[in-house]
């Protein structure tokens, strides 16, 4: 009954406020050895892609042992370069100066011709929010999925031209560094389509293209840990079809990490044709550590980021309701 209790309280507590968002963790109740996988990714039924079915668009709780409705994604791995790249048929004029206001990042001083000029032949931006804190040992919320322009540049290759709207776990230096992620992105070499993609340390990133993402449509996603005999296990998620569908799972070297929601662009396109997208929302955005789980407010100590460029975090709630997009 009380566990029945603690996942009726999670379903509910995604809407609730800050004040009554402290919930005790189920993850703190699952063991493991070294020869099994934790209950959450062990004996999983393959999962189905195409439309998202599913009449729950949010999930019922994070992806545990009380979910019973799990099942495993295949990858499809690296897609291949198609050989060829969009070209602009236009330059896109580019504010001066950005917007100020008091959720921005990027002072208003900063241009676009000037950060061009020092990132070359490429330039990468990150835009979002971290926690200071190394203690969180899962994370689950919302990303909103949407059409992101890519232009190709001189430079344009698998590597290069891309978006990716992530989750992000990340060790610190001193337990071994390494991080995961999984969100969805937008590759410019795998043509104008936005994909589920998940990274680990030990397998890279992989890109799910079995699911049917639709554009402006929010989509959950998690990342979990387990304690196991053989080391800290990581998992990422996609909350689909009513279920819980795990991506990737692997053996890193740190038990507990810092979490990012972020937006990353990578482009090889001249300062005047950068990646444009509508608004990028992160919404209910949870977070675990040892004393349970916390919505993602001011009381989780948190640091905005950009390096630099023309995109700006703002947050309508620090810091678990926002979006990145330009900052003008």
């Amino acid at each position: 009954m009380l566990k029945l209790l603690s996942a009726v309280i999670i379903a509910v507590g995604l809407a609730l406020p800050p004040s009554l968002a402290q919930i005790k963790s189920p993850l703190s109740e699952i063991g493991s050895s070294a020869a099994q996988l934790p209950p959450e990714l062990s004996n999983l039924p393959t999962c189905v892609g195409g439309p998202d079915r599913g009449k729950l668009k949010k999930p019922l709780g994070p992806p545990t042992a009380a979910n019973v409705a799990r099942c495993r994604a295949v990858p499809t791995g690296r897609l291949d370069p198609p050989g060829t790249v969009r070209v602009p048929p236009q330059r896109r004029p580019l504010a001066s100066q950005f917007r100020a206001n008091q959720y921005s990042i990027v002072p208003a001083s900063f241009t676009p011709r000037a950060a061009a000029a020092q990132q070359a032949p490429w330039a990468t931006w990150q835009t979002g929010a971290q926690t200071t804190g190394t203690s969180y040992t899962a994370i689950w919320g919302g990303l909103t999925v949407q059409d992101i322009t890519i232009w190709g540049g001189p430079h344009a290759n698998t590597d290069h031209d891309f978006v990716y709207a992530n989750f992000i776990a990340q060790g610190s230096s001193s337990s071994g560094g390494g991080w995961v992620a999984v969100g969805w992105g937008e590759v410019l070499t795998n043509g104008d389509h936005r994909y589920v993609t998940s990274y680990t340390q030990n397998y890279g990133r992989q890109f799910f293209t079995q699911y049917a993402l639709t554009d402006g449509q929010l989509y959950s996603f998690a990342i979990t840990s387990y304690s196991t005999g053989s080391g800290p296990l990581w998992a990422t998620w996609i909350w689909y079809n009513d279920q819980w569908n795990v991506l990737q799972n692997d053996y890193l070297p740190f038990a507990s990490a810092s979490i990012s929601e972020e937006v990353d662009a990578k482009h090889t396109c001249p300062y005047d044709c950068l990646p444009g997208f509508p608004a990028i929302y992160f919404v209910n955005t949870y977070l675990e550590n040892s004393s349970g789980v916390h919505l993602w407010d001011t009381n989780i100590p948190t640091s905005k980021f950009a390096f630099p460029g023309p995109y700006c975090a703002t947050f309508i709630d620090n810091y678990y309701y926002g979006h990145v997009s330009w900052c003008y």
